[in-house]
């Protein structure tokens, strides 16, 4: 395959060069039903948008190297570089999960999963994040549940939501937790911020491709809009009910997640 000749880059963007014959791809492809062209129609603009960026900030660094070095700005344009490598990481992982699990897929919920332990990883993987927001990001004490599910899946559901808790709150908290139920020894998880919230209005069209909150920050803003679909996608195939409240009494949002399979017995704190 013919690679692209490198791209001329103007100001602070560039045109992104069919580097990987991705147009010709989509050419001889078989026809798609209209739901699925606007998706990778959409999906194609969320990509180049980073790509863009990336190559924009190359073309102004390549511009500087016979400048003086000034470390502050080498350091904001490596900060811009960072951001938007990691939303175009995010969109393709979200896409890629999108791809391999369709509506009604089998999936084999046989292992043993301590949910506390899930969901202190995946508070972990975010806590740098949320330190340097001067978020408070907490797992609250109490009991365990250890219910039937894929552990995988469930982690990956768990991350976005987590991510999205701290990406949309600009001061205050958010707090994890783990509530086992009378119901057949099932469990709930909550997961709480103090962000904007989401008018109620809002909370219905929250799950489909590319829809981002209108209260959401400049950090949430860098979203494809495709966490919370994974999530829906990913929830109905482990039957766990997903629910959007108030974070009552105070401001922000509340995401529930309810395992509608039993859960096993176990409760060790």
């Amino acid at each position: 395959m013919t690679r692209s000749a490198s791209p001329q880059t103007t100001g602070s963007t560039a045109e992104v060069p069919d580097v990987f014959g991705f147009t010709a791809l989509a050419r001889d492809a078989r026809p798609e039903p209209p739901a699925h062209r606007d998706i990778i129609r959409t999906a194609g603009h969320e990509l180049r948008t980073p790509l863009n960026g990336i190559l924009g900030i190359v073309g102004v660094l390549r511009r500087q190297l016979d400048r003086p070095v000034d470390a502050n700005r080498q350091r904001s344009h490596l900060d811009l570089i960072e951001a938007n490598a990691t939303a175009l990481v995010q969109t393709i992982d979200d896409l890629l999960i999108l791809g391999r699990y369709q509506p009604g897929q089998a999936v084999t919920l046989d292992e043993s999963v301590h949910v506390r332990e899930i969901l202190r990883a995946s508070a972990q993987s975010w806590r740098q994040t949320a330190d340097e927001r001067h978020l408070r990001l907490s797992l609250t004490d109490g009991p365990d549940a250890v219910v039937r599910s894929d552990p995988r899946l469930l982690r990956q559901i768990l991350d976005r939501l987590v991510a999205n808790a701290v990406r949309y709150t600009a001061e205050g908290a958010v707090e994890l937790s783990v509530h086992p139920t009378t119901s057949e020894g099932s469990a709930r998880i909550e997961i709480r911020d103090t962000g904007p919230g989401i008018p109620t209005s809002e909370r219905a069209r929250m799950f489909a491709p590319f829809v981002r909150g209108t209260a959401g920050t400049s950090d949430a803003s860098a979203s494809a809009g495709l966490g919370l679909t994974v999530v829906a996608r990913l929830a109905a195939l482990l039957r766990l009910t997903v629910d959007i409240t108030d974070n009552h009494p105070l401001r922000g949002t509340c995401f529930t997640l309810t395992f509608d399979a039993p859960a096993l017995a176990g409760r060790s704190a």
